[in-house]
């Protein structure tokens, strides 16, 4: 995996990149298939600068956040939290693409269930 970092409107030092490359850097625990990940900082206004991730997987599927924060290390770590939440929900539509009740075996399951629910004795309404 490559992570590559850039600013625009100003610099960034060795510090404060290799913190920035350690938040980007957990988002591959999220993913198995990241080929690589760009960061592009904006330091435009220097009271809230903004953070742009760009999650590039092998298949077809990027993910992108950006955001704007009272510090440059605010703006990265809200950036990869809405990419973790993006990818969350691109895996669960991926494993929850079928519903239940599809196939022969569910089919053949919901038929038993309703036959024991036929069969079962139905409660009286009568105290004694």
């Amino acid at each position: 995996m490559q992570i590559n970092i850039s600013t625009r409107h100003g610099q960034i030092g060795d510090s404060a990149r290799d913190k920035v490359e350690s938040k980007v850097g957990k988002l591959a625990r999220f993913f198995d298939r990241v080929a690589h990940i760009d960061v592009t900082l904006d330091m435009k206004d220097e009271g809230s600068p903004e953070a742009e991730v760009l999650l590039r997987t092998e298949n077809k599927h990027d993910f992108v956040a950006k955001e704007r924060a009272g510090s440059l290390i605010a703006a990265v770590e809200a950036s990869v939290h809405k990419v973790e939440q993006q990818i969350k929900k691109y895996k669960t539509k991926l494993q929850d693409h079928r519903g239940p009740g599809t196939g022969q075996a569910s089919v053949a399951a919901q038929e038993a269930l309703a036959d024991e629910v036929d069969a079962a004795p139905e409660p009286s309404g009568e105290e004694s």
